[in-house]
């Protein structure tokens, strides 16, 4: 049960919020549900990501994606979303808060049954937008975004990818929310943490 795992106590922060969670996970905890996660960077052998029989949650369809001239490239398979860039903690902490396992290692996640198709963009939005259409077309049921940009920064960022002149970030993501949004994929996006005034997008 995850109420055994040896640091549930510390995530009492998080999961309490949620309600009675410890009751919904007598019934359920994601079985057999295919979430995609998209980030930039993923721990894919991190210990969170192994059903308690050392199976990995994480599927064969993860991929990364980014964006080469005005294509978006595609490389599938584990290894490519666990190409590490830019570290490893905000897309395994994601994916953990998600669907860690009841492996009796450390923490919980909320659907800690569920599988994990881990999708790594670049920060383009071409590659973002791309990657809703993927996790759509390969099986997910869910999409989970902690990532996105604020409105008119165009590259102010740091390690941002310019955007093309006129580029409109409020719009850029909706044609393929909408393709996943109709295939019955339930998204979750995060609306920003970091600029209280403002959103960001998708």
């Amino acid at each position: 049960h995850p109420t055994s795992e040896p640091h549930i106590n510390n995530q009492l922060h998080t999961l309490n919020v949620l309600g009675d969670i410890y009751s919904v996970w007598d019934y359920y905890r994601g079985d057999g549900v295919k979430v995609a996660v998209i980030d930039t960077e993923f721990r894919v052998t991190h210990e969170e990501f192994y059903f308690e029989d050392g199976t990995s949650k994480i599927t064969d369809d993860s991929a990364y994606l980014y964006k080469s001239g005005n294509r978006v490239i595609i490389e599938k398979g584990k290894d490519k979303a666990g190409r590490l860039d830019e570290g490893d903690w905000h897309g395994t902490m994601c994916a953990g808060l998600l669907g860690a396992s009841v492996n009796g290692k450390g923490t919980t996640g909320i659907a800690p049954n569920s599988n994990l198709m881990l999708l790594k963009v670049d920060r383009s939005p071409e590659a973002i937008a791309k990657a809703f259409e993927y996790a759509a077309d390969n099986g997910a049921k869910v999409v989970s975004i902690s990532l996105g940009q604020y409105p008119n920064s165009y590259g102010a960022t740091s390690g941002d990818i310019r955007f093309p002149a006129g580029f409109n970030l409020t719009t850029a993501f909706q044609k393929s929310i909408n393709y996943a949004y109709n295939k019955g994929v339930t998204i979750v996006s995060a609306v920003g943490n970091d600029v209280s005034t403002k959103l960001t997008y998708p």
